[in-house]
């Protein structure tokens, strides 16, 4: 079976809802987690491997790897740095096939149901953002993101702004441009921060790769290790299955123990499921509310615009130090 492991950075208290986390890792009980932190967790699955370090630790790990002066002031910064995790991590990672890297604020799926031997062995990247990806581990691979094209590697590890150097418009336009074997599809059930209740997003996601849209009355859930959305259209029932949930930007409250084997994910939060989903459940848990929607949609605006006019601050503080 393909070696792989994924890799974890976290500095400060780790996310309050680790352990609901940490239980979707232990599940994959095939691929390994890498968990870089200052933190001191306990009871961590056999699977997931503590690597105890400060962030001044491996800033200086991650300078020691270039030949010019990098910015790395804050661990959100770590994004940048990402696809080049095949070269910093170079020793853990020795005698793996594949290397990725995730977030923490998911609950993964069944990844090997996904990450197939035979797709392993077609494809050198899978998937295109930096909440999950996976790379496989060679020198030439690894050394990709600092390929000619597109966004310069340089500029994303000098500026202090955040580059998203891990996403669509960074590494993953390189493997385009290049031409690579690049897997690519919406398997993920990414959601939206511009809604009340968690409905999927479709930023950055080309109109032929949109494989999951949203209904009015749905519900996402875990069962036995594996993530899924039922719907209720039309007076039929749909479900579809994800490799991961990604819920950024929301505190869900957790009202089941980590270890359940299956539980709702709604708006409300982590909620205990019992049975078949019904349309109550929909409505208690994640209820389409179009005057809520409206009110977030604006929150978000609010701040994305505060984000922009502070990029453009640090452009102008660039331009004027050079």
């Amino acid at each position: 079976m393909t070696k792989i492991a994924i890799i974890l950075c976290y500095f400060g208290k780790l996310p309050e809802n680790f352990s609901l986390f940490a239980e979707s890792c232990r599940r994959n009980a095939t691929i390994d987690f890498l968990l870089f932190t200052d933190d001191t967790p306990t009871h961590l699955p056999e699977n997931m491997h503590l690597h105890p370090t400060t962030f001044a630790a491996l800033q200086r790990r991650v300078a020691g790897c270039f030949d010019f002066a990098i910015t790395l002031h804050t661990p959100y910064k770590l994004c940048d740095y990402k696809p080049a995790y095949g070269e910093i991590f170079a020793p853990e990672l020795s005698g793996y096939d594949f290397w990725g890297y995730g977030d923490m604020d998911l609950v993964f799926g069944d990844l090997r149901a996904y990450f197939t031997e035979d797709k392993l062995r077609k494809y050198d990247k899978f998937y295109a953002f930096g909440h999950l990806s996976l790379y496989r581990n060679t020198p030439e691979n690894n050394a990709v993101y600092r390929q000619p094209v597109g966004m310069d590697y340089h500029k994303a590890f000098t500026t202090r702004e955040i580059a998203v150097f891990d996403e669509i418009n960074g590494i993953s336009a390189k493997y385009k441009a290049l031409g690579l074997p690049f897997y690519d599809r919406q398997e993920y059930a990414d959601i939206t921060k511009a809604s009340d209740r968690l409905a999927i997003t479709d930023v950055g996601i080309t109109a032929d790769n949109q494989l999951h849209p949203n209904y009015s009355e749905q519900i996402f859930y875990c069962d036995h290790g594996r993530v899924f959305r039922d719907a209720y259209c039309n007076g039929q029932w749909l479900t579809d299955e994800f490799v991961y949930i990604h819920i950024s930007s929301r505190r869900l409250p957790l009202h089941i123990d980590p270890a359940a084997d299956t539980y709702f994910i709604g708006k409300t939060g982590y909620e205990p499921k019992t049975g078949v989903t019904t349309r109550a459940d929909i409505a208690r848990y994640n209820a389409l509310d179009p005057a809520a929607d409206k009110k977030q949609r604006r929150h978000r605006q609010r701040l994305d615009l505060r984000r922009k006019i502070k990029k453009g601050f640090i452009r102008i503080k660039e331009r004027i130090c050079k």
